[in-house]
């Protein structure tokens, strides 16, 4: 049994992404941002749901940004642009990933 809560690491250069599982068309990844730190804006072809893990940030799906704290979901859509901001603390973040079908 994986438990996202002990890969839980910080990097003060960076943010730190930890794969937490993978199978088939699903992925897990915990993102662990130390404070100042952020995932940029980007898309992806996959549905993604960032629930915050711990800590409280920003989670952005396309122009909504919402702050979160654990246990707070965000949805986004395929191709629709998201990121993450740790602008106070840590802030972890466990990205469920759900790539489309072949």
């Amino acid at each position: 049994m994986e438990r996202p809560q002990d890969k839980v690491r910080f990097d003060p250069a960076s943010p730190v992404r930890v794969p937490i599982a993978r199978q088939g068309r699903l992925q897990l990844v915990l993102f662990c941002l130390d404070a100042g730190q952020e995932i940029p804006q980007h898309t992806a072809a996959a549905t993604v749901v960032m629930q915050a893990f711990s800590g409280e940030g920003v989670l952005v799906s396309g122009d909504e940004a919402v702050e979160a704290k654990a246990g707070d979901l965000v949805l986004v859509p395929p191709e629709v642009p998201h990121a993450m901001k740790a602008p106070k603390g840590r802030f972890t973040v466990l990205a469920t990933i759900v790539s489309a079908a072949d």
